[in-house]
């Protein structure tokens, strides 16, 4: 599966709680235009779907902009998985 097309719909979030004063921050300098400044957001394959395992607050920011796409970037590290799973399946349940 290829990152860049991947929508940002696709994407799976792994947390359920961001901050507001982050997300007004990330608001004042994001252009939906150019996103050139835009730092990628990190994702990974956990059964099967794509997941945001950081950037969240960068993600809500570009979808309330109207952005259907952001950079993304495939996350190399080692991660706890259980956890991530843990938090999917919560996150999943909220909705």
């Amino acid at each position: 599966m290829n990152v860049n097309e991947l929508a940002l719909r696709d994407l799976q979030p792994s947390q359920f709680y961001i901050s507001e004063n982050k997300l007004q921050d990330i608001e004042s300098w994001l252009d939906a235009a150019d996103l050139s400044n835009f730092e990628p957001i990190p994702v990974k394959m956990l059964d099967g779907k794509p997941v945001i395992t950081d950037g969240h607050t960068r993600a809500v920011a570009a979808l309330r902009a109207g952005l259907k796409a952001v950079p993304l970037v495939w996350d190399a590290d080692e991660l706890d998985w259980a956890m991530y799973k843990r938090c999917v399946m919560e996150c999943k349940r909220r909705g």
